[in-house]
């Protein structure tokens, strides 16, 4: 309207990292050590790259590893593909590079922002037999909620 736009269109992790800056979002320490994974759509596509490693500082000790987005290996799910089982042997393959390169993070919980990739990491731990998960930043944030007492 007249040159402006209506609402802001923003990404959640944008939006959490936003409230935390603010301090309109406290959150207690999950004591754990995080990695996380930076989603297609929403790093390489949407440019928020920085706004979850914001919301991790704020909940993590540590950041085990929080690498930019174009040294991190596409996990080959997202769109639907992960329903796609022609596509299985391309997926295992990419999936089994990316359980390393968490493995060699060493952190305790990897995080995305994404469904489509929790959904891959899923379908590749059930494969594997991997007994590590991967957490959803938002849901962690819910977690980890410190409410006013007011």
């Amino acid at each position: 309207m007249y040159g402006e736009p209506l609402r802001k269109v923003q990404h959640i992790a944008e939006f959490l990292a936003e409230q935390v800056r603010e301090g309109k979002l406290r959150l207690k320490k999950v004591g754990k050590s995080v990695t996380f994974h930076d989603p297609c759509q929403v790093v390489r596509r949407g440019g928020a790259i920085e706004a979850p490693r914001e919301v991790l500082k704020a909940l993590a000790s540590s950041c085990a590893r929080c690498t930019p987005p174009r040294h991190q290996l596409v996990l080959r799910g997202g769109g639907g593909v992960v329903a796609n089982h022609a596509a299985d042997d391309l997926r295992y393959k990419t999936f089994r590079i990316k359980m390393e390169q968490i493995e060699k993070t060493g952190a305790e919980l990897p995080v995305t922002t994404c469904a489509n990739c929790r959904q891959t990491f899923d379908d590749g731990q059930a494969h594997f037999k991997w007994d590590t998960k991967m957490h959803s930043l938002l849901e962690l944030v819910a977690d980890n909620l410190i409410e006013d007492e007011s």
